[in-house]
């Protein structure tokens, strides 16, 4: 995806990722310690962030072992087809021989 963005419309995607990370935080924070929100003492909070913390990396390392995952496929099957087109090449290779060479068929 990062290789169809505008070299130009770098900052300004990363201005757009900055801010919503921030609005974000924002509210999580006002939710969190606001007595609007659910007023939770620092204990609390803490297990909230690091909850949602723990919560994040679980979902990232679901996303890079799937990644990890369709890269091996993705290997696999071109080592597959290397090897195919090799065996191809090889029994082309012997046909071609041993119809100039009809001795060589009998062996």
């Amino acid at each position: 995806m990062a290789e169809n963005v505008n070299e130009s419309s770098e900052a300004f995607i990363f201005g757009l990722n900055a801010a919503v990370a921030l609005l974000i935080q924002t509210v999580l924070t006002f939710a969190v310690t606001s007595e609007f929100g659910f007023a939770l003492d620092i204990r609390e909070e803490f297990l909230v962030y690091g909850s949602l913390s723990c919560a994040l990396g679980i979902i990232f390392l679901g996303i890079a072992l799937q990644s990890r995952r369709q890269l091996f496929e993705l290997g696999r099957r071109n080592t597959i087809q290397k090897e195919a087109d090799h065996a191809h090449e090889l029994a082309s290779r012997m046909a071609s021989i041993t119809t100039r060479n009809p001795s060589i068929a009998s062996i």
